[in-house]
C-alpha cells in the first residue's frame, strides 16, 4: 500500500496542550535570544566556548524554524495508519506557516551541521558557519516577535497575567535585537 492510500490518522492538540505548548515555544524563542547574546559577548579567541554556543544555537534555530514555517506535522506509520506526530507549530495558534527569506545555502549549512561525535563531523563548522548562523538569524528574529505580537493580540485563552508581561518583554528584546543586527 503507498504512502498516499494509508489511513490518517490527525493529531489536534487540545487547550491545554496549546497552553502548555505556548510556554516552550517562549523558552526556545528565549533560548536563542540568550544564546546570541552570550555569543555576542565572547571573544573569538575563545573557541572552545564560541563552538558551543554555536551548537546549541543550531539545536533552537531548527526547533523555531520548524514551528515557524512547516505547515503540516511529521507523520510516522504505524499498524498500517499514518499518524502525524505532535509537533507544535505555529499554526496551531491561527498564525500561518511562512518560509523566511533565509538563502539556500545558509539552509544547507544549517541542516548539514550535525551535532555529534563522529569522524564525519570532526570539523564541526565550516568556515562560513558562523557567520552563516548570525546571518539567518534576523529573520528568525523578526518572524518570532511577530508570532509573540500575534499571541498578545489575540487575547490568547492560553495566556495568563504573568504570561503577557513576559510576552511583551520577548516581543520587545527579540525586536531590539533583530534591528541591532540587521
Amino acid at each position: 500500500m503507498s504512502a498516499g492510500n494509508v489511513a490518517r490518522v490527525s493529531f489536534r492538540p487540545t487547550a491545554e496542550h496549546k497552553r502548555r505548548a505556548l510556554i516552550r515555544v517562549r523558552l526556545e524563542m528565549e533560548q536563542v535570544l540568550s544564546l546570541l547574546t552570550r555569543l555576542h559577548a565572547t571573544p573569538a579567541s575563545d573557541v572552545v566556548l564560541r563552538r558551543a554556543l554555536l551548537e546549541r544555537l543550531v539545536v533552537h534555530l531548527r526547533t523555531i524554524l520548524a514551528f515557524l514555517e512547516l505547515s503540516e506535522r511529521t507523520v510516522h506509520y504505524s499498524g498500517g495508519l499514518r499518524h502525524e506526530n505532535d509537533d507544535i507549530l505555529g499554526i496551531d495558534y491561527d498564525f500561518p506557516a511562512e518560509r523566511l527569506s533565509i538563502s539556500e545555502e545558509d539552509r544547507r549549512e544549517l541542516r548539514r551541521t550535525r551535532i555529534a561525535l563522529s569522524y564525519s563531523t570532526a570539523d564541526l563548522f565550516s568556515t562560513r558557519m558562523p557567520t552563516a548562523l548570525l546571518t539567518l538569524t534576523v529573520p528568525v528574529l523578526r518572524r518570532c516577535a511577530a508570532f509573540a505580537r500575534h499571541v498578545l493580540q489575540r487575547g490568547s485563552a492560553e495566556l495568563d497575567q504573568a504570561d503577557v508581561g513576559e510576552w511583551t518583554q520577548l516581543q520587545d528584546s527579540l525586536e531590539i535585537f533583530a534591528s541591532r543586527n540587521a
